[in-house]
């Protein structure tokens, strides 16, 4: 594919070649090469851009030799976008989300750890092969009976969960420094007819009874008309 984490490239030289030197950028400009190999530096370089040229012992130059395909070298997989934020809310049936660069997968035999803040006592372990992925980004649901409302808890993920094209593993997400998250409570107010009073003319007509919900935005855009009952 044409992608890969090591940019190193080899060079066969001719016996009796004197030096040698390598382009980046079609031939624009040279550099001296050394000992059978360079290293491209990380970025991407289209068909014929790489060229290496030899001289031998009478001072002649060789033809030039061209790296034909696309490629490019990716060395790293940066770190995600977490969210919720290090230090935020989220609801009970939330969602945490790593949004990466470039696509990843997941790989067998790592896991997302989510914690107690208060006591670093293990919530719940999720296989990172459990997670949602969609290119980029990665979406984790912990289980609803697993978190409690008022709680904080921390999020942890294994060094090596996911790993780019390229093969770059995800750096760890370990400690209770990186991504803490609270779990926000919902609270509601009940106001019938206007003034908590049914007089005898409300009594025998339609009664209005009026909710209102306080939470933070993280829970209240998730509401849907199925999230209530009247009983």
């Amino acid at each position: 594919d044409g992608i890969t984490s090591n940019g190193t490239i080899d060079v066969t030289l001719a016996a009796d070649v004197a030096s040698w030197q390598y382009s980046l950028d079609g031939g624009v400009s040279w550099l001296d090469g050394a000992g059978s190999s360079f290293v491209v530096p990380t970025g991407s370089y289209s068909t014929n851009l790489i060229r290496v040229k030899q001289i031998d012992r009478a001072g002649l130059s060789s033809n030039v030799s061209r790296y034909t395909l696309a490629l490019t070298v990716d060395a790293a997989l940066e770190a995600p976008i977490l969210s919720p934020t290090d230090g935020s809310s989220m609801s009970k049936t939330g969602t945490l989300m790593l949004t990466f660069a470039e696509t990843i997968s997941a790989v067998g035999g790592k896991n997302i750890v989510i914690k107690s803040a208060a006591d670093d006592t293990v919530i719940e372990t999720i296989a990172a092969t459990a997670a949602v992925i969609n290119n980029n980004t990665v979406s984790i649901d912990p289980s609803d009976d697993s978190l409690v409302v008022g709680s904080n808890y921390y999020i942890e993920v294994d060094d090596g969960a996911f790993v780019d094209v390229a093969g770059n593993d995800s750096a760890a997400i370990a400690g209770n420094a990186t991504w803490n998250v609270t779990i926000n409570a919902l609270s509601a107010s009940l106001l019938v007819s206007g003034d908590n009073y049914v007089n005898a003319t409300e009594n025998n007509s339609n009664t209005i009874i009026s909710i209102s919900l306080s939470s933070t935005a993280a829970i209240l855009t998730d509401l849907v008309a199925a999230d209530f009952t009247v009983t």
